[in-house]
């Protein structure tokens, strides 16, 4: 029942995104120029996401350790983590991650003197980042149409629950730093085990799935800094960090 609840939440949200983000921010903007800067947004933050040409390395590291799939199953299934711990990771890779990334650049504005700009710029790229990294995902799983190690289903690869929780600790330690950045990427590292723990997805879906979120993740965090060069006129040097 708690699923079906933040399935709905995260449907409203993704309805209310949509909403904000064609409606402008601005009464004198026409629907036209939002809907360009929503688009432009978008292939930017692809772009920057996959400029860096070293996680084509990091997709063949995993490529290579797919072949241990069968025998992490084998030695791990059930035994990574305790059950309550198990539940609440599979919830947070539902849904919850991304209400709580909501909450916490909400909360974090209301209680500082951060301006309504910079609020605006942060909710709109952590969406955009998250949204941007399920279509990916499940494009992937659209095509790729791996079985399941539990045999549910043919929607393996990658695991959802892991990119959208790498995705989510990405653009969290991108705009704020480790204070909130170094919890979420605990929780995304969790996460991915619980996928392995419920014998729902194989190490190479969980992995896969983290690098895609974390890729996406900085991506679009480097909307903020190209933004902020654009105004103080420096120039920035990308760096993506990949954590696991």
């Amino acid at each position: 029942m708690f699923r079906q609840i933040v399935d709905s939440r995260l449907l409203s949200g993704l309805i209310i995104f949509c909403c904000i983000s064609f409606c402008g921010r601005s009464c004198s903007a026409s629907i036209n120029s939002k809907t360009e800067e929503y688009i432009r947004d978008i292939g930017n933050g692809v772009k920057y996401s996959f400029n860096d040409p070293m996680w084509l390395i990091y997709a063949g590291g995993i490529g290579g350790l797919s072949r241990f799939d069968d025998d992490i199953r084998d030695r791990f299934k059930g035994r990574l983590l305790p059950g309550k711990l198990s539940y609440c990771a599979d919830i947070y890779g539902h849904g919850l991650n991304w209400l709580i990334g909501n909450s916490y650049i909400l909360g974090e504005y209301l209680s500082t003197d951060r301006s309504k700009n910079d609020f605006n710029q942060y909710i709109k790229v952590y969406n955009e980042a998250f949204f941007v990294n399920m279509a990916f995902t499940y494009a992937f799983k659209t095509v790729v149409r791996r079985e399941r190690p539990g045999k549910q289903n043919y929607r393996s690869f990658p695991s959802g629950h892991t990119s959208g929780s790498f995705v989510v600790a990405a653009v969290l330690y991108r705009l704020y730093g480790y204070q909130i950045g170094l919890p979420a990427y605990t929780m995304a590292t969790i996460t991915g085990l619980q996928r392995i723990h419920d014998d729902k997805h194989w190490l190479s879906d969980v992995l896969t799935g983290a690098l895609l979120g974390t890729l996406i993740g900085n991506g679009f965090a480097e909307l903020i800094n190209n933004n902020d060069n654009k105004k103080t006129g420096k120039k920035f040097v990308a760096s993506i960090s990949i954590r696991f």
